[in-house]
């Protein structure tokens, strides 16, 4: 079994080398998070000082399950020299099980937005753009409701899903449109390879999230956000926070959808707004989500632990 063969590998490569410290990312899926608690049982034993870095929500929910669980979860997050999370409004679902307060280090993305010599000015573009995987949660219901809403309403633009799904809900997906009377307005294009997605981000008037899923971090927004794209979203995951505080989007009550088609209609029929967006979107993830910002996180927590990372190496 893979998780089996994870645990040998972790074992003698500590007996080897005990490290100053090991970075082990912990999960809440049940098989996951069963291996996770094994591998911080095996670094606890050799006295090796453990990061935990946490990209989800879940753990409460697992010491619910009964005094097995509870133990499991309290001999994992305690197991911690320092804990990271994504975002503040993350530290609700461990705080119980840790000692001091959490490290919070923004994500980052993989990959940056391509450069481009051809800049269409937001007031000239007219697509506003919906990226996910169709799975419940995510909320492309919403999103073609409320373009409807916006079509109704007058607004001249098209609307456009774009993201992998089964072959049934791109069928629902696809009568949905016909049914809209605004077949000629909305579009789903199915999943989208990097270029396609870069593109769509490049040419869009404004980027709408409807997922209503307890997401920590979703990379999607950061990637809008890198772009310099209007964001009439759902506050949902640690993200919402940080971009609602720099005025970098437009965030309503999740599921209502007349303020959300609202938000969008606000960002067609204001030229200034959509530059504020825009500017404060790029600026917020240049302070904190870029890839410098998250190595410098990096490399202040790592140091605690007397072990310097490349970042500091280079500057120093």
């Amino acid at each position: 079994m893979p998780g089996f063969g994870l645990i040998l590998r972790l074992a003698g490569a500590v007996a080897r080398q005990r490290p100053r410290v090991v970075v082990l990312f912990a999960t809440t899926s049940s098989f996951s998070f069963l291996v996770d608690w094994v591998l911080s049982e095996i670094l606890r034993a050799f006295r090796v000082p453990v990061i935990l870095y946490l990209h989800t929500v879940g753990f409460s929910a697992l010491a619910k399950r009964g005094r097995g669980w509870r133990h499991a979860v309290r001999r994992l997050l305690g197991s911690a020299k320092a804990t990271v999370i994504l975002g503040e409004s993350l530290a609700w679902d461990i705080e119980k099980f840790i000692d001091g307060p959490a490290d919070v280090i923004t994500n980052t993305l993989p990959e940056l937005p391509p450069s481009t010599d051809v800049e269409v000015p937001l007031d000239a573009r007219d697509t506003v753009i919906f990226l996910s995987n169709l799975i419940p949660g995510k909320g492309h219901d919403d999103f073609l409701a409320v373009a409807a809403k916006c079509l109704d309403a007058g607004i001249d633009a098209k609307f456009v899903l774009a993201g992998g799904a089964s072959p049934s809900v791109a069928a629902e997906v696809n009568a949905s449109i016909a049914s809209s009377g605004w077949a000629s307005n909305i579009s789903y294009l199915g999943p989208v390879g990097t270029q396609d997605k870069w593109r769509l981000f490049a040419t869009a008037r404004a980027f709408v999230f409807t997922s209503t899923l307890c997401e920590a971090s979703p990379l999607v927004l950061l990637e809008a956000a890198a772009c310099g794209l209007p964001i009439a979203a759902y506050p949902t995951g640690a993200l919402a926070p940080r971009l609602a505080a720099a005025g970098a989007a437009l965030f309503v009550k999740a599921g209502n959808r007349d303020l959300l088609a609202g938000a969008i209609q606000e960002i067609f029929e204001s030229p200034e707004l959509s530059q504020q967006l825009s500017a404060k979107a790029q600026a917020i993830f240049a302070e904190s989500f870029s890839h410098s910002a998250y190595a410098t996180s990096w490399s202040r927590l790592l140091s605690r632990f007397g072990v310097q990372s490349s970042a500091q190496e280079k500057s120093g």
